[in-house]
């Protein structure tokens, strides 16, 4: 399955009507789509493992939620909660920097187009905040500040044995 994975900026006035242009995307063009505020993701990285183990899940009925979108981002936010999962990784009025995953055929283009986004790859990358993941100073001591997304995906990886 197509996996496409990119950032963009832009001011969203509603989140609510974000996602109501969302899943209207997601009917036409037959595919699955995410959307998070990008100062929390670690990279494509970190969202493509996201997607792999959602994918995972779901193929072996290890799935929490009943869309691939939610379960992707349970496992990107590595929570079991999708209350929890939306405050962490969720969008709000005041974000303007998106990180973005399409899962199927859909177009980047048209997507940002409906959202009134601009596409900016730049807001995947950089240094975030890891301490949302539950990561501690200690951590990142010991294994060096370039390795902060292996720390994350160890998280993601870590919340398969919550299921």
């Amino acid at each position: 399955m197509v996996v496409k994975i990119f950032g963009a900026t832009g001011n969203i006035s509603s989140v609510e009507e974000a996602m109501k242009k969302v899943k209207k995307f997601e009917e036409q063009c037959s595919s699955t789509t995410q959307i998070f505020r990008a100062d929390r993701i670690f990279g494509e990285l970190h969202l493509r493992s996201a997607v792999e183990h959602a994918q995972r899940a779901f193929e072996q009925g290890r799935n929490r939620s009943r869309d691939l979108g939610t379960e992707t981002l349970l496992y990107c936010a590595a929570e079991r909660q999708i209350k929890n999962a939306i405050e962490l990784l969720g969008i709000t009025e005041e974000i303007n920097e998106i990180a973005i995953i399409i899962i199927g055929e859909g177009s980047e283009d048209e997507l940002l187009a409906t959202l009134g986004l601009r596409r900016d790859d730049t807001v995947l990358e950089g240094e975030k905040d890891f301490k949302f993941f539950g990561i501690s100073d200690a951590e990142v001591r010991a294994v060096g500040k370039e390795r902060i997304t292996d720390l994350i995906l160890e998280r993601i990886a870590l919340s398969e044995l919550d299921r």
